[in-house]
């Protein structure tokens, strides 16, 4: 099956530069050569949104594509190698890092959601700008919210005649031992190009949508949504195949 994992982080104090250097040249590059069943990686910095700002409580993100038969043995030996010889961040990372793994989730019957390895590295490389919609959901409102979300997709179809590809996805049953873990169960990631980048606050506002409308019928228990701007061209691994964005952010 075909995952996002998600690294989330924060750099120490001052140490951004010395941080973002180490993550472009070293690590993503050795978790696609070194980490078992990694495909691509891209790395985003969380957008200052024009209402205010984020609560968010990671400022950096990098995004993985990764394929896997089986979670649980993947976290048992994650390496394809037993000592990888990975790159020391020597203080430039905190210790709040967080790690998610989702999968595609079909259940809403959208077309946009395509569980093909390609097709889902391709989706998120070739992003300049991410929007994240997560939601929370109590289990008797599961129906309800298939539905709200279904006719939502719609609404999102096109920004100012400018398309928008979209995706849902469910957390995966087994994470990261040891890590913090996201109870948001869905994220829908909304993928913007180039031409629809400097339009992102226009975007968050379509995606929010019904965020403060009928207050009492939200068919969710709790909803954050946020942006993401990217910051390095898209890394692949070598089996792989060449996939590369020139137009990233160093």
């Amino acid at each position: 099956m075909d995952y996002l994992f998600l690294a989330l982080t924060n750099p120490e104090d001052d140490r951004d530069a010395d941080f973002n250097r180490w993550y472009n040249a070293h690590h993503v590059p050795e978790v696609l050569k070194y980490g078992r069943g990694f495909l691509s990686g891209r790395r985003y910095r969380l957008e200052p949104l024009g209402d205010g700002p984020n609560t968010f409580p990671w400022k950096y993100l990098a995004c993985y594509t990764m394929t896997a038969d089986d979670l649980r043995g993947y976290h048992e030996a994650p390496w394809t190698t037993s000592q990888p010889p990975l790159t020391p961040f020597r203080g430039f990372l905190r210790d709040d890092h967080a790690a998610w793994i989702y999968r595609p989730d079909s259940s809403d019957g959208s077309e946009h959601v395509v569980s093909i390895g390609d097709d889902l590295r391709r989706f998120v490389d070739s992003a300049h700008s991410l929007v994240w919609d997560l939601v929370r959901v109590d289990a008797a409102r599961e129906d309800d919210f298939h539905r709200w979300h279904e006719a939502h997709l719609e609404s999102v179809r096109t920004v100012n005649g400018r398309p928008i590809a979209r995706r849902r996805y469910v957390l995966a049953d087994h994470q990261r031992p040891s890590q913090p873990v996201s109870y948001w169960k869905y994220l829908t990631v909304y993928a913007i190009s180039d031409q629809v980048a400097h339009q992102v606050d226009t975007v968050v506002a379509a995606v929010r949508g019904q965020l403060e409308s009928h207050r009492l019928t939200d068919p969710w228990t709790e909803r954050f949504v946020c942006a993401w701007a990217a910051i390095s061209p898209s890394y692949v691994a070598a089996s792989a195949g060449q996939f590369d964005d020139p137009r990233g952010r160093t």
